[in-house]
C-alpha cells in the first residue's frame, strides 16, 4: 500500500491474469473494499486532464448502477502503460472504508 501511495501502481504486483490494473470510480471501488484480499479503503487518484485523452481506450462501462441508471466507469490499465499513468497522476490520497 505504501508503494502505491508514494509511486502509484506497481507493475510487478499485477502480472497475473491479463497483467492489468483495474481502477473504478469511487462507487465501484467501494464494492471491493474489505472483500477477500482487498483493503478496507481505496486510493483516490487525482489525474492530469490529459489522462482522459490518452487513456480513453482503457475506459469501459462497469455497469449501469449509477444515479438514474447512468453508466459507472472502470479503467483497465495494462502494466505496460503504468509508467505513463503514474506520470499523469497529480496526487494520491488514501480514503478509508466504512468497516
Amino acid at each position: 500500500m505504501a508503494h502505491e501511495l508514494e509511486r502509484g501502481p506497481n507493475a510487478a504486483s499485477h502480472q497475473d491474469g491479463d497483467a492489468s490494473v483495474y481502477l473504478g470510480e469511487k462507487s465501484v471501488a467501494k464494492e471491493y473494499q474489505n472483500r477477500g484480499s482487498y483493503a478496507n479503503g481505496s486510493i483516490r487518484y487525482d489525474m492530469h486532464e490529459d489522462f482522459l485523452k490518452e487513456f480513453s481506450d482503457a475506459a469501459f462501462r462497469y455497469d449501469r448502477k449509477g444515479p438514474g441508471g447512468a453508466a459507472r466507469i472502470e479503467f483497465v490499465i495494462p502494466v505496460g502503460r503504468l509508467d505513463r499513468f503514474n506520470e499523469l497522476t497529480l496526487r494520491r490520497v488514501w480514503e478509508p472504508g466504512n468497516g
